[in-house]
């Protein structure tokens, strides 16, 4: 498809639907080179849903980007990793020294023979999107339609790029309403744009549509194809602006997960140990980190070898995190083998199906919507192995057939309001929407399997299509708040972003403009958050931050917790050390804005390298 179907020099938006795996990116990546070919744009931005999709995509496109850039004089284009933490990518900050120091020798497998980045464009804030080719959060693009600092110069960057969005599907109301305000914005400067999602409704499909052609001054048109893969092209062709193109599926991507049910968490613990007996490499995915943290603790305590077990979540320090994501991607990334995994266990939150190309021989995964579920078994049996549990292309894996279990509650055909927050809580907090989770299993129940991609629609359209009015009154009613929310992300997405339709692009545009580091963001939450810097006493009563870094030991150290749940109740800094805090703060000016904890001096909270923060 990428290759085949039709592109101009105009404005045109692609939206491509196949399953985890089937290679979006890669015919992304080929558009895109055929738009910049004949001169309908100059370079890309790759938009994805967080740091660590972001580094990894990162790693993969650095290696050939250049073949997309070519230039006449044989220099090399610059290309950005644009996320808070974009400096402490060693691969990213090898290509920064690389034109800070161009007479440093570089053997053949170098990754700065391929991919330089200039430092005056490295700065996250201001400059990150106007290298040829940048690979980063979403956020940094979304902030081109805020009342921000810089927000001009983001625009600017933004200009003549093809902007590529991977996971659509994740992004919540208040997001999605920002995307559809970009979009139409970068259609205005001539822009093109390229959409990945594994899971897309018709609903959120014909939205983006009619973005595209109302921006371009066309009337919305109905779309008619319910295919899936699907590409959908729309461009400002007053003959044809829309064209859907059903797509299939490779054979080595085809795939069908059984579905089975657990309705406890013993059973849950249980089938684990069962796992871990068996050789097996196992993965639970819970929806909360407090839900994690109990899975984890449980099987710890019953397991003779409790190192097996690993917990990955997001209540880790930035350093922490980085180590553990590194060591679960040994264990259960493409290149490892059975040695490695045998016996293995993860306990993780969603960060696990979001970011990482990992594989598990069993997965168990708390009840959530269809479309997290479908994401989630795309990293059972994710990559084909041999006997030896090696990774190999195009064979028949020897392992017995994937089982996703879902931990959830006992079906009920009419159940009570409670039927989800009884046993599952944290749950109905995390997505509020229990008629939704009752209608995934119906579904699930009815057809025995994920079958990908023969039956994704079925499974999408019998959450978030008509079937909703067949989920029952009493859960239903509970919806009101889920609705409530969506509307209210709504305006408050509106509210915020620059009204360029109504005014123009002018002072007129926003009714305030704020400095960078304000309280406007790209993600809506209604939990305020804080950022904490753990601190430890030394020896000789000073204080230091909790990671030891030549350069970023404040960064490396902080951790994002809530303020309300969690950070109002930490123990304060003890006022006898308050000078060494003093003291500290001249050294790190940028303490001044993070809330200090010292862990070993808190009566009620904790923290360690393999369990995070948490309650003692």
């Amino acid at each position: 498809m990428a290759e085949s179907i039709p592109v101009d020099d105009s404005p045109q938006l692609f939206i491509l639907e196949d399953v985890t795996g089937a290679g979006k990116t890669e015919a992304a990546l080929a558009l895109t080179h055929r738009l910049m070919r004949i001169k309908a744009a100059d370079g890309f931005y790759f938009g994805l849903p967080d740091m660590t999709s972001s580094n990894a995509m990162f790693h993969r496109i650095a290696e050939y980007y250049q073949q997309m850039l070519s230039t006449d004089d044989g220099s090399k284009p610059d290309i950005i990793l644009s996320h808070g933490a974009q400096e402490m990518n060693a691969q990213f900050h090898e290509a920064i020294l690389a034109l800070d120091h161009p007479d440093r020798s570089h053997g053949e497998t170098d990754i700065t023979t391929s991919a330089q980045c200039n430092q005056w464009l490295a700065d996250p804030r201001k400059k990150a999107l106007l290298a040829p080719v940048g690979i980063g959060a979403i956020d940094q693009a979304l902030l081109a339609v805020l009342p921000r600092r810089y927000q001009a110069l983001r625009l600017f960057g933004l200009n003549r790029k093809v902007l590529i969005v991977d996971e659509v599907y994740a992004a919540d109301e208040f997001m999605f309403n920002l995307l559809e305000n970009l979009l139409a914005l970068h259609l205005y400067q001539g822009g093109s744009a390229i959409l990945l999602t594994a899971t897309l409704t018709l609903k959120q499909r014909q939205r983006l549509t009619d973005i595209w052609l109302n921006a371009g001054g066309l009337s919305s048109q109905l779309l008619q194809k319910t295919d899936f893969p699907l590409a959908t092209k729309i461009s400002l062709n007053a003959i044809s602006p829309v064209i859907e193109q059903p797509l299939s599926s490779r054979k080595d991507v085809s795939r069908e997960v059984k579905v089975d049910f657990l309705n406890s968490f013993v059973c849950c613990v249980e089938k684990v140990l069962a796992a871990i007996v068996q050789g097996q490499c196992v993965v639970w995915i819970r929806n909360t980190v407090d839900d994690a943290i109990e899975a984890y603790q449980a099987l710890r305590s019953l397991l003779t070898e409790p190192e097996r077990c690993l917990l990955f979540h997001s209540r880790f320090v930035l350093q922490h995190r980085k180590e553990i994501e590194n060591h679960v991607m040994t264990i259960f990334g493409k290149n490892s083998h059975s040695e490695i995994r045998r016996g293995k266990a993860l306990i993780a939150t969603p960060v696990f199906q979001q970011s990482l190309d990992a594989d598990a021989d069993v997965m168990i995964s708390d009840i959530c919507p269809i479309d997290d579920l479908i994401q989630r078994a795309g990293r059972l049996q994710r990559h084909t192995r041999d006997s030896d549990g090696v990774y190999q292309h195009g064979i028949k894996d020897s392992r017995s057939a994937p089982i996703l279990f879902i931990h959830a509650p006992d079906w009920k055909e009419q159940p009570e309001s409670d039927w989800l927050s009884h046993n599952f809580r944290s749950t109905q907090y995390v997505y509020r929407s229990p008629a939704r989770l009752w209608l995934s299993m119906r579904v699930l129940r009815k057809l025995g399997a994920i079958r990908m991609p023969a039956e994704t629609r079925e499974l999408i359209d019998a959450v978030y299509g008509h079937a909703y009015e067949q989920a029952p009154e009493k859960l239903k009613r509970q919806e009101n708040v889920l609705i409530d929310e969506e509307r209210s992300q709504e305006a408050k997405a509106k509210s915020y972003w620059l009204q360029w339709q109504l005014y123009g692009y002018c002072d007129r545009s926003a009714d305030n403009w704020y400095e960078d580091d304000a309280d406007i963001h790209t993600r809506y939450s209604d939990i305020e958050t804080v950022e904490v810097l753990l601190l430890k006493k030394t020896d000789s009563g000073q204080l230091v931050p909790w990671v030891n870094s030549a350069e970023f030991s404040v960064s490396l150290s902080t951790v994002t917790l809530s303020k309300n749940k969690y950070a109002d109740k930490l123990a304060p800094i003890p006022r006898k050390l308050i000078p060494a805090l003093n003291a500290l703060q001249q050294r790190y000016h940028q303490i001044r804005y993070l809330q200090p904890w010292l862990p070993e001096q808190d009566p009620n909270f904790t923290y360690s390298s393999t369990m995070g923060f948490c309650e003692k």
